[in-house]
């Protein structure tokens, strides 16, 4: 049977002395044996894979205030109300974006530091890893991902205001929810690569400064204000549209 086994190249089970010469070899190594060796882990600012915690928290926390303020209010019929007081439509909608905001920046802050908190308290160094991060990449994650505290209500009330109910205007920020995981998942799958052009792009730039504070690197402070003033400056322009619309008798009595 074993000249069998070898002519067909099948593996044959060693000898029993072989185990026990291989067993006593790693009791002489001692119970440090077998361990992986620690390992650093870095972030490669350039194909990384653009961990943002509390980016989508942003997106999520921001879904209730924007729609009950908006296709909310309109089903109940409390928006008629609201628009006959004599106070501009512009003023009216950014109190609305203002009231969503804080929101989205308190859910983002609080998930970014439980999820930078836990990782430090994790025991990855049993696994060799270590996860270290500075209390100044702590302050930069938050500055970097901030501005989208301010977009993303923005830009879920215009959505918002075409919703005729409060469960239709749900329906279509469920999609919405997908665009701060776009650029995470081109960045990883596709290996696009850094350039400063994507500063000038919202949720891209966030994610690329994301990167680098992960890295412990510094970004730029040009980087940061154009970042954060494309961010701003698409926020404003969702307002203003958002009170451009609670103009249209069909957006307002449309129910």
């Amino acid at each position: 049977m074993g000249e069998l086994g070898g002519g067909l190249g099948l593996p044959q089970e060693p000898p029993a002395s072989v185990f026990a010469e291989r067993r006593q070899q790693g009791l002489d190594a001692g119970p440090g044996a077998g361990k992986p060796d620690a390992v650093r882990v870095e972030v490669d600012r350039d194909r990384g894979p653009g961990v943002a915690p509390g980016r989508i928290a942003a997106f999520a926390a921001g879904i209730s205030p924007s729609v009950d303020s908006t296709a909310g209010e309109r089903e109940r019929g409390s928006l008629e109300p609201l628009l006959i007081n004599p106070v501009s439509t512009l003023a009216v909608a950014t109190g609305k974006w203002m009231a969503a905001a804080v929101f989205a920046a308190a859910a983002l802050s609080v998930s970014l530091v439980l999820v930078l908190a836990l990782l430090v308290k994790l025991p990855l160094g049993d696994l060799g890893v270590y996860f270290r991060i500075e209390p100044w990449q702590v302050g930069g994650l938050l500055a970097a991902a901030l501005p989208v505290a301010l977009l993303a209500p923005a830009f879920q009330m215009l959505v918002a205001c075409y919703a005729r109910s409060f469960k239709e205007a749900q329906t279509y920020l469920g999609y919405v929810m997908m665009i701060p995981m776009i650029p995470t998942i081109v960045m990883m799958g596709m290996g696009v690569e850094r350039s400063p052009w994507m500063n000038l792009v919202p949720i891209v730039a966030q994610t690329q400064l994301i990167q680098s504070f992960l890295a412990a690197e510094m970004p730029a402070a040009w980087e940061l204000a154009v970042s954060g003033g494309m961010a701003l400056a698409l926020s404003i322009v969702c307002v203003y549209g958002v009170a451009r619309l609670l103009r249209r008798e069909k957006i307002v009595f449309g129910r």
